[in-house]
């Protein structure tokens, strides 16, 4: 299942796990090659014990200014530990993803998690929708494909649509456009994109259960793109029975959809009750113009 919060939290707590060995093992090989900082070091220790002990604010004092002698020397030395004790780079998760202040996700968790979703869909790697150069487009579709942009951003942007199903003929930049408007996404929530043709059973209902195959993994994402919908291989009253549950257990959430078959061949293809949701009031159905096919320019 790809859940990316948790799989981002546990990726936070590696990473912070591993720098905190890290730096145990290079204070440890300090303390046994290095003299003067293990001096230091055992000295720091006892003022720790006697601070315990007695209270006494003199010892704190001591800690402090023991402290800064061991960083003092670990920058004079060059060594790749400048503390005596591991400080986390983020003073507000401490490398762990979520603020102590208030228990929300930190910075560091929103990047991180955009990095793991990178790495699972390469695809997303690309110009994000509000920086998208119209002009790669012919003179005669910029416009239409400027309007497209705009109701792809009110997607991502406010609650107008749910699902967005971009259709035209091959090579006219319908994926691209969804590529990008995953990237733009991953500053608000998590994407995952489904290659219909690599999946070929995407959409298939299993009447045992009354759930569609990976239904998780469907739902869990925040944006789904679905690239390529027709290219999967069909089973008559499979699919769009596949389609329709999709589309209802995500009628809370954003989806994607492209295609090279137009509004007829869909219907054709997935029946009635499918294009009635793909239209329905929440929904919109996209012509892409264009005759070109970009990839070959």
């Amino acid at each position: 299942m790809l859940d990316f919060n948790n799989k981002t939290l546990n990726e936070l707590k590696r990473i912070d796990d591993n720098n905190r060995l890290a730096f145990n093992l290079t204070r440890d090989k300090l303390l046994e090659t290095d003299e003067k900082f293990n001096s230091l070091y055992c000295e720091k220790n006892r003022n720790i014990s006697l601070f315990l002990k007695t209270g006494d604010e003199k010892y704190n004092e001591k800690i402090q200014s023991i402290i800064k002698d061991i960083e003092d020397y670990c920058a004079f030395k060059h060594y790749e530990n400048t503390t005596s004790s591991y400080v986390p780079k983020c003073n507000k998760c401490n490398d762990l993803g979520i603020k102590e202040a208030d228990g929300k996700y930190c910075e560091c968790f929103y990047k991180m998690r955009k990095q793991l979703i990178l790495d699972t869909f390469p695809m997303l790697n690309v110009t994000p929708l509000s920086k998208v150069d119209t002009s790669i487009y012919e003179k005669s579709d910029e416009a239409n494909n400027k309007k497209i942009i705009k109701v792809l951003n009110l997607l991502l942007t406010t609650d107008k649509y749910s699902v967005i199903t971009i259709f035209g003929k091959p090579g006219i930049g319908k994926s691209y456009l969804a590529y990008a408007s995953g990237n733009e996404y991953l500053n608000y929530g998590t994407v995952s994109v489904v290659p219909a043709i690599d999946t070929t059973s995407l959409f298939k209902f299993d009447f045992k259960t009354n759930r569609i195959s990976g239904e998780d993994d469907l739902y869990e994402p925040d944006l789904l793109i679905i690239d390529d919908l027709g290219s999967e291989h069909y089973f008559d009253n499979i699919n769009d029975t596949g389609l329709l549950q999709l589309l209802e257990i995500r009628q809370n959430k954003k989806t994607i959809i492209t295609t090279n078959l137009n509004a007829k061949q869909l219907e054709a293809r997935y029946h009635q009750r499918v294009m009635s949701r793909l239209t329905s009031k929440s929904n919109i159905l996209i012509n892409m113009p264009g005759e070109k096919d970009l990839r070959r320019k």
